[in-house]
């Protein structure tokens, strides 16, 4: 067993093939391989020494290839990975580079996959099953109940279908909600990898139960601002508030030639710059603002920046999405918007 937390003295020491990974990748995907760059190595190699972790790499970088090499290096009988619904698909198809679809559950369906991702997920082979879109999902949704497999990924907001909070701290209360909680059942008695994406939600007040009950191996990832990171999500990761224990910035990033900085378009709204005249609301705006502010406004008032701390205005958010979609940078031969 472990006990308590452990790091390395120099994590640098740790030694992986990595050469093997990238073998790997490249006999799984030949199309899109994946080549661990010299940041992820350092980041595999800290995590296989730490017990609990936040990692705070910036966006683009690359966090779930390590996690996933980590997780394999550390040898898991079980890996939990936590996240939004959205991200639940991307999981699946970063996790095919070195796993096998078999190894690997989805837990509430595949709603949000593409049909040919839910083939390859179904285990038929993209545009090889012979069904449609709706059938496919169907056959996902039944697969999308609680599935024991070495890689369980489940979204947040159906944890409650798979792990029930007892209602005591009583024996009975305490073996009905075990019973109950298929997750528990999975993780109990066995060397377990807990991985939770998006790790700034505060999930913690309602399930820190599992994460403090269960000696398990547990890593947060975030790519928020650390200052930004609600202050119960590093207590739990044993964590100073605002210092997570790993992260490589976008400075080092653009430093190192890995990502490139933001290219800033200045615009200007009327609104903003020059404020908004009271006399020239509704009726029904008024009534709205009396109710969002305690000043005292007259027809001569002129409304400034620290409403819109409360409120946003439709026309300039059309304005911000209209000026992204048309002059933000485009990838895939132009088709699509970048990471945005």
């Amino acid at each position: 067993g472990i006990i308590g937390n452990f790091q390395l003295e120099d994590y640098h020491n740790v030694r992986i093939d990595f050469d093997r990974y990238n073998k790997l990748s490249k006999a799984r995907t030949p199309d899109n391989p994946r080549t661990i760059r010299e940041h992820q190595k350092e980041a595999v190699q800290f995590l296989t020494s730490r017990k609990k972790c936040v990692l705070a790499d910036d966006m683009g970088l690359g966090k779930t290839v390590e996690l996933i090499i980590a997780s394999i290096e550390g040898n898991f009988d079980s890996v939990i990975v936590i996240c939004p619904a959205s991200l639940k698909s991307n999981w699946f198809n970063e996790l095919t580079n070195y796993i096998p679809e078999k190894d690997i559950s989805i837990i509430g369906g595949a709603n949000e996959m593409k049909k040919n991702e839910i083939e390859k997920y179904l285990g038929y082979g993209e545009g090889k099953s012979g069904k449609n879109l709706n059938e496919l999902k169907e056959e996902a949704k039944l697969r999308g109940k609680w599935v024991d497999n070495r890689y369980v990924i489940i979204n947040f907001d159906i944890l409650d279908n798979v792990y029930q909070i007892p209602k005591s701290w009583g024996k009975e209360s305490v073996e009905t909600a075990y019973r109950n909680s298929p997750m528990l059942q999975f993780i109990n008695n066995k060397k377990s990898l807990i991985i939770i994406d998006e790790a700034h939600r505060s999930i913690f007040n309602k399930y820190g139960a599992i994460f403090s009950y269960f000696d398990c191996l547990l890593v947060g990832l975030t790519a928020t601002p650390k200052e930004e990171v609600d202050a119960n999500t590093y207590a739990l990761f044993n964590c100073e508030s605002g210092v997570p224990n790993f992260s490589y910035s976008l400075e080092e990033a653009v430093r190192d030639h890995y990502l490139v900085s933001y290219k800033l378009i200045n615009r200007k709204v009327k609104s903003l710059e020059s404020g908004i005249q009271y006399k020239d609301l509704s009726d029904q705006d008024k009534a709205t603002l009396a109710l969002l502010s305690d000043s005292d406004y007259d027809d001569d008032s002129v409304i400034k920046t620290e409403l819109f701390k409360k409120v946003y205005n439709i026309d300039s958010c059309r304005r911000v999405l209209d000026d992204l979609m048309t002059m933000g940078l485009r990838v895939e031969q132009g088709q699509v918007i970048g990471k945005t």
